[in-house]
């Protein structure tokens, strides 16, 4: 028989098992591509993304992204009143890295990211940890080593560690932590002058913008990736940010130099390989599009 007469006929009994089959691979590519995403909470951003947009890259160090978004929980049941939401958004620049929601305590992030964030990022692994962790950011931060930074930063460098250890005699920790900051903010001083951060005047620049906004950021962000690992309740939640809000009132007269001293914290906390550029372009983004909290209600 010639070969282009062969025909192959399926028997009528196996018709019932080849259309099982059918629906059994449809409805499992709808269930994994459609609806467990939905089920594990990903960020709705609050316009469209771009179809070349990873949905699974949340690092803090993202891809540079031309059209960046707000990330917004639009369920208007979860929603926050203006004044939460405002506190919320000292947060904003450590979600927007993230990709987290910036208007619920939820931040919409998988549970996967918030347990990897928590305990690898930050060595958090259980109530006890958490609690020492944020009371740190809270009581003590960069804002405790900043006055030493600064002293030390404008003398030559024989007289740093002298003055560093003069300033913390009981604590290594300490000693330590400042003169990394103090080698950082040499890496990066030119960054942030490039970067518009800071001006000429370096040094009065940085003392006047501080790094306060870098702990504020943190405890705020931090207090809502504890409260998704059940490390901290609602109520001791809002207890930090509003601990965040009152420190971020009494240091700060606008979001633009909010913005700034949260860039100069960072700097100092991971020196010149920490992709500073693209944290101050979150910053810039923040308080200039029109869907930004911190465009939307005033400082």
């Amino acid at each position: 028989m010639p070969l282009l007469q062969i025909a192959i006929t399926i028997p009528d009994s196996a018709t019932p098992y080849i259309a099982a089959f059918i629906i059994t691979v449809t409805a499992s590519y709808f269930f994994f591509v459609k609806i467990l995403p939905a089920l594990q909470g990903r960020p709705s951003p609050i316009r469209e993304a771009g179809d070349d947009e990873e949905d699974d890259e949340y690092d803090d160090e993202d891809e540079d992204d031309e059209d960046r978004m707000i990330y917004y929980n639009d369920d208007p049941d979860v929603a926050l009143p203006p004044e939460q939401y405002k506190k919320l958004s000292l947060g904003a620049i450590y979600s927007e890295q993230q990709k987290a929601w910036l208007n619920t305590l939820d931040t919409g992030l998988p549970k996967k990211e918030v347990r990897r964030v928590v305990g690898e990022w930050w060595g958090i692994a259980g109530v006890d940890d958490a609690a020492t962790t944020l009371d740190y950011l809270r009581d003590k931060g960069f804002r405790h080593y900043f006055p030493v930074v600064m002293r030390a930063y404008r003398e030559p460098a024989a007289e740093q560690k002298r003055i560093v250890a003069a300033a913390f005699p009981d604590s290594e920790e300490d000693r330590e932590k400042t003169l990394a900051q103090i080698s950082h903010l040499n890496e990066t001083l030119d960054e942030l002058v490039e970067d518009g951060v800071i001006d000429s005047t370096a040094s009065a620049s940085i003392e006047r913008y501080g790094v306060a906004g870098w702990d504020c950021g943190r405890l705020v962000y931090l207090a809502r990736l504890c409260r998704e690992m059940r490390y901290i309740n609602d109520e001791q939640t809002w207890n930090y940010i509003e601990a965040a809000h009152q420190i971020a009132g009494q240091t700060f007269g606008s979001w633009k130099e909010y913005a700034k001293s949260y860039v100069i914290g960072r700097a100092l906390w991971g020196g010149a390989d920490c992709d500073n550029s693209d944290i101050a372009e979150i910053a810039d983004y923040l308080l200039e599009d029109e869907d930004s909290p911190w465009v939307q209600m005033p400082w």
